[in-house]
């Protein structure tokens, strides 16, 4: 039976709530309440990325920060791409393969023909030109990447590009 004289609960917890009710836990179980820790991008694709992580680290000479801060840009470019970590450990080792040889301009060109007749026939071409120039946007904002891609034809590779084509609308555009 509803008592009439007892006030309704929000569905919605205000700031004042969690807060008393983080009090309550610290006094109920004599602890802290949890605080939630936030994982960094490298945390979150170290597994999908060891072996091209590892190979990486041996043609540079990275010893472990380096190895660290190199984990952390490389998972962070894959978070704005958003790549789910699964699919980031094949995407990396081909641009880890295009580090350790380069494509030809041959094979480059063949994969930017195969590239742009699969986007046009996925989107269209007035979407596949949209989604083409969003990532060159994406990638002029960041020279040292779009240079390193360029340079080794990594970039060109269908799995690579379709990746970034595929996540064309919601790259950060600054």
């Amino acid at each position: 039976m509803i008592d009439a004289t007892t006030t309704p609960v929000p569905l919605n917890e205000t700031p004042t709530t969690i807060a008393a009710s983080e009090d309550v836990a610290a006094k109920v179980y004599d602890a802290p309440p949890l605080e939630h820790k936030a994982y960094s991008a490298g945390s979150m694709y170290a597994s999908s990325l060891e072996s091209g992580l590892t190979t990486v680290a041996g043609l540079a000479g990275l010893d472990s920060a380096g190895r660290s801060q190199y984990l952390e840009e490389v998972s962070g470019l894959f978070q704005e791409f958003q790549i789910p970590p699964a699919e980031a450990g094949s995407i990396h080792d081909v641009i880890v393969q295009h580090l350790q040889k380069p494509a030809s301009q041959e094979q480059i060109q063949k994969w930017n023909t195969e590239v742009e007749a699969d986007g046009r026939y996925s989107w269209g071409a007035r979407e596949y030109e949209q989604r083409v120039a969003l990532v060159q946007q994406f990638l002029a904002k960041r020279p040292e990447l779009r240079d390193r891609l360029a340079r080794t034809g990594a970039l060109a590779h269908p799995k690579v590009f379709r990746a970034a084509l595929s996540a064309a609308h919601s790259l950060p555009q600054k």
